[in-house]
């Protein structure tokens, strides 16, 4: 079980737990026992809501499957060790409330998920779609899907935006990598443990003699044009202008001047460096400073 899993199935369920549990004793002052549950069960919904689309971070079914399964398991554990056994409930525990919110428990992480892979589909950039660029599409390229030009384009345009959801991780290897997103492997870094998804940058494929490169700072960034770019080219940009972590590819850019192995900043050689000036993420020019 990997940490990710661990952090989601066990720490936000106990998490869950412990607060549903604290506002039964705050709500046993104000309201009649019989209707605690009932009352508690649309706000436990919303906290849970929240914590599913904004803290839990899989991207796949079985991940949000096995979070439903141990967030169940505790919640009817910790209710018989904590609740039955310790507060013995004069009028007894196990009532409809208490069974629709051990079946809530369970059903919430699973609509989750297929809310999330619908929202997922509609951020994958489809062939023959328009991008931030109007004179840009979505394309086939012998590397699979990339961007291609429909218009002469001049340096300095913007091609894509950077305004999609922010996963943070430690180190690239801890980001989920699962259908549809397949975040670890396209989602761009803009920080030392902060990655951000592009419907369409994420859709570029690399080069290591790129006709693009990066723009602006923080999490709000671009992808732009280095160089004037005419018709039916291919975008591309150097993926070392943004990582720095443990991330690696084989390249097939087939450029002459190919590094074969693509990963961190850190290896990417002065003279490329220099080439690139400015188009780098401007985090790692704060980190290695700017190439001389």
């Amino acid at each position: 079980m990997n940490k990710l899993l661990l952090k989601d199935a066990f720490g936000w369920g106990i998490a869950l737990w412990f607060i549903g549990y604290v506002l039964g004793f705050v709500l046993f002052a104000i309201v009649p026992a019989s209707m605690i549950g009932w009352v508690i069960m649309p706000i436990g919904v919303i906290i849970t809501l929240w914590v599913l689309l904004k803290k839990v971070k899989g991207n796949s079914f079985l991940h949000y499957f096995l979070v439903a399964i141990v967030w169940t398991i505790i919640a009817v554990a910790m209710d018989y060790l904590l609740i039955v056994k310790v507060l013995h409930p004069v009028d007894g525990y196990y009532k409809l409330d208490v069974y629709i919110y051990y079946a809530l428990t369970f059903i919430l992480p699973l609509l989750t998920i297929s809310i999330k892979k619908r929202h997922g589909e509609e951020q994958i950039a489809v062939v023959g779609e328009l991008t931030d660029n109007p004179n840009v599409k979505v394309a086939m390229t012998r590397l699979g899907r990339g961007l291609v030009t429909i218009a002469d384009i001049s340096k300095g345009e913007i091609i894509a935006r950077f305004d999609g959801e922010i996963f943070s991780a430690g180190m690239a290897s801890e980001l989920p990598n699962d259908q549809p997103l397949y975040v670890r492997d396209h989602a761009v870094q803009f920080s030392d443990k902060q990655y951000r998804w592009s419907k369409f940058g994420t859709a570029m494929n690399h080069s290591c003699d790129p006709n693009c490169g990066i723009n602006g700072t923080g999490s709000m960034f671009t992808i732009v044009s280095m160089r004037p770019i005419s018709k039916g080219t291919e975008l591309t940009f150097d993926y070392e202008m943004t990582e720095d972590s443990d991330w690696r590819m084989d390249c097939k850019c087939g450029s002459p001047i190919c590094r074969q192995t693509i990963g961190a900043y850190a290896n990417t050689p002065n003279e490329t460096r220099k080439k690139y000036g400015g188009y780098v993420a401007k985090y790692l020019i704060d980190k290695y400073g700017e190439a001389k």
